[in-house]
Parts: C-alpha cells; sequence; structure tokens
C-alpha cells in the first residue's frame, strides 16, 4: 500500500489520535 506525504502524516499521528487509529486500521486491511 502506498501513502501520500499527507497520509504518512496522519499514520505518524500530526493530525490526532482518532486518525492515527483509523489510518492503522485501512492499511491494516490493505
Amino acid at each position: 500500500m502506498y501513502l501520500t506525504d499527507e497520509e504518512s502524516r496522519m499514520l505518524k499521528g500530526e493530525k490526532g489520535l482518532a486518525v492515527q487509529k483509523a489510518m492503522e486500521i485501512l492499511i491494516a486491511l490493505g
């Protein structure tokens, strides 16, 4: 799975914990 720069920042938690957790779930699902 390829992430954009913004998606990578979201995964690192820059947009908040809820967004970070959502990104982790999306990546886990593929």
